[in-house]
């Protein structure tokens, strides 16, 4: 059995190790690298947010968005490809990670999926990120309605 002491450690490790990979997705948008070099650094990011997330967060990640389009007024957010295996299933969320004009950390309900490319969140993740094509972030599924922290429009 773990002690308390060992599993703040462990909870404050998995908490820095997603935000290590948030930072360097964010690095990565302002760097001058080859196509190949920032998807290689991006799936570094990605798992390095989904490895200190899973022991920690009380959102388990269904599927990681990047690069995707945020539009205020549909509340939709769209990605090439993003949702093309994704079935949206009640109590899942958006939880965006960064971007600009972004609310980051504030979880939004998924609404629907509309097709392989676009989901509609039932508000908004940010009205200064309208038109934006940096949003990044993950679809969630929230297992505590009081752990969740949504925001509505």
């Amino acid at each position: 059995m773990i002690g308390p002491e060992t599993q703040k450690m462990i909870d404050r490790f998995n908490v820095a190790t997603s935000r290590v990979g948030a930072r360097i997705r964010q690095l990565i948008e302002d760097a001058d690298l080859t196509p190949e070099e920032a998807e290689a650094f991006g799936a570094v990011a990605t798992e390095l947010e989904e490895m200190g997330a899973s022991a920690t967060d009380p959102f388990p990640i269904v599927v990681t968005v990047n690069a995707a389009t945020w539009d205020e007024q549909s509340r939709t957010l769209s990605a090439q490809g993003a949702f093309q295996n994704y079935s949206p299933s009640s109590g899942e969320v958006f939880v965006p990670a960064g971007g600009t004009g972004v609310n980051a950390g504030v979880a939004v309900a998924v609404e629907s999926k509309r097709d392989a490319n676009t989901v509609v969140l039932s508000g908004s993740i940010g009205a200064d990120a309208n038109g934006q094509s940096d949003v990044f972030g993950a679809i969630r599924t929230a297992t505590s309605a009081s752990k969740l922290r949504s925001r509505r429009s």
